[in-house]
């Protein structure tokens, strides 16, 4: 219905005349014929165009329901009730700047809320996707698995099947000098492994201030498996990520560098590998290359996907499947994202850390100011084989 029969409508014979149509201006009978003689035209009075617009916002749901944006011209108020524009689409990232088009942060309805696992999740009972056959674990459309191990962490110490990482990665040294990007190397300090109200916190801590030098390095936090003999499984970590910028968090299977699967988040928004500073932070999924002459040639298998948009507030459930054909990444029991190169074929360990090494082009860091940077985790649940192999 056009917005002035609304309004006549509504408004009965008040506004007879008003719109000057000629059976209306013919009426001598008409309110406005008589007290405003010669003033019903066509055109219609600026007082008319504050009523329609006050109409058109009260009788138009859509209107009223759109989000204000910025004025975009002297016509703005007037569109902005009686023609609602589409959003406006968004800005790419720097042409140049940020490595490539990726995943976004965003309030999935399938993640966290239609699959909470925060509703489902009971500490001392498999999975609904898991089930038990008496000394193996079938997990349903994955595989069947001789080993099962539980950790959690309500006590004071690490539970058994973990450790605490203690070793430096010289980042800054390759086999053929120095390298370029990385500005410091970092160390796992046990130290920063701690455990309290039922997580293990992985802390970067601020105000840390490293330098170049071969013997100083960024204080981190890493925490693995004491099976080394790991050769396919499905990990599931419930955890929660830090807001503080300037860090990596992985969840990974680890042998070498050829020998990899990854999970990460990067806690820095103007990491170039991100989508750009104020864009949501994805997450990276990654089998590494597996070419053992020349990993640094060879392409990984990578993509990102989106993130929890409560992710640094709340657990979820981050998984990696990996079988003999193909790795297999979850969220909050959502499949994001299935590779079938580079898949590992020698048997590692599972690791966990929180780590920055200076590079802008991905972990950036260490933290800034007074607030140090905590990946926590809640629990993690395995089922896995091993090898037969000599490790």
């Amino acid at each position: 219905m056009p917005v002035k029969d609304r309004i006549k409508e509504v408004w009965g014979d008040k506004v007879i005349g008003c719109f000057g149509t000629p059976e209306q201006d013919e009426n001598p009978d008409a309110p406005s014929s008589a007290m405003y003689p010669g003033r019903c035209t066509h055109v219609l009075e600026s007082r008319m165009w504050y009523l329609i617009i006050i109409m058109a916002l009260v009788f138009n749901p859509v209107a009223a329901e759109t989000p204000f944006r910025k004025p975009m011209g002297r016509d703005w108020r007037l569109t902005r009730f009686l023609a609602p524009q589409a959003p406006p689409a968004t800005a790419a990232a720097p042409t140049g700047t940020y490595q490539r088009s990726q995943g976004s942060q965003i309030p999935n309805p399938e993640v966290g809320v239609k699959n909470d696992v925060n509703a489902e999740y009971r500490p001392n009972r498999d999975p609904g996707d898991v089930q038990d056959a008496n000394g193996t674990w079938i997990v349903r459309n994955v595989g069947t698995f001789s080993n099962k191990a539980v950790y959690t962490f309500s006590g004071d110490t690490l539970p058994d099947g973990l450790y605490a990482s203690d070793y430096t990665v010289q980042n800054r040294l390759g086999d053929d000098g120095p390298r370029t990007g990385t500005l410091y190397n970092h160390r796992f300090d046990p130290a920063n492994v701690q455990l309290s109200n039922g997580f293990v916190r992985l802390i970067v801590p601020s105000g840390q201030r490293p330098n170049r030098r071969p013997d100083k390095a960024i204080s981190c936090a890493e925490i693995a498996t004491t099976e080394s003999n790991i050769i396919s499984a499905s990990v599931r970590t419930r955890a929660v990520f830090s807001k503080v910028p300037g860090t990596c968090h992985g969840m990974f299977f680890y042998k070498n560098d050829t020998q990899e699967i990854d999970i990460e988040y990067l806690t820095d928004p103007t990491s170039l590998s991100n989508n750009g500073p104020r864009e949501p932070i994805p997450i990276w999924y990654t089998n590494q290359p597996i070419d053992p002459e020349n990993p640094e040639d060879h392409d990984s298998t990578s993509e990102t996907g989106p993130a929890p948009f409560d992710c640094t507030s709340r657990v979820h459930e981050y998984r990696i499947d990996w079988t003999p054909e193909y790795t297999a990444f979850y969220l909050d029991g959502i499949e994001q994202k299935r590779f079938t190169d580079n898949v590992p074929t020698t048997p590692g360990s599972w690791v966990w850390n929180n780590w920055a090494n200076g590079d802008k082009g991905w972990s950036k860091g260490p933290p800034k100011g007074t607030a140090d940077n905590v990946f926590k985790i809640q629990s993690i649940w395995m089922y896995y084989n091993t090898s037969t192999e000599t490790t």
